[in-house]
């Protein structure tokens, strides 16, 4: 268990805010948010800890339909009907994990 406030501690007060609120979850686990503003402010060690923390392989790739972990510039689309898989979309400014699709 890791408290994410701890790994935001160094980002300001509306990157905070932001990155909360840009939270997509999928079965109790974070799939997506937006990254723009964390990237920008905390340090690539931070950064790294923090994609760490929310997915033991944090693996970076450039493109929605990338390899294992996360996916920047996409987010996990959750369809209104449960029985729809979610898949990572094309979206600027945000990360989607790649077990969304």
């Amino acid at each position: 268990m890791v408290d994410i406030s701890d790994l935001l501690r160094d980002a300001p007060d509306r990157v905070r805010a932001e990155f909360y609120d840009s939270l997509v979850f999928l079965d109790g686990e974070i799939v997506s948010f937006r990254y723009r503003g964390l990237k920008d402010s905390l340090s690539k060690e931070a950064y790294a800890d923090l994609l760490s923390a929310l997915n033991p392989n944090p693996e970076i790739g450039p493109k929605s339909l990338c390899g294992n972990g996360w996916c920047e510039d996409s987010i996990c689309d959750l369809p209104p009907d449960p029985e729809e898989r979610p898949r990572c979309l094309s979206q600027e400014d945000y990360t989607c994990k790649t077990n969304c699709k």
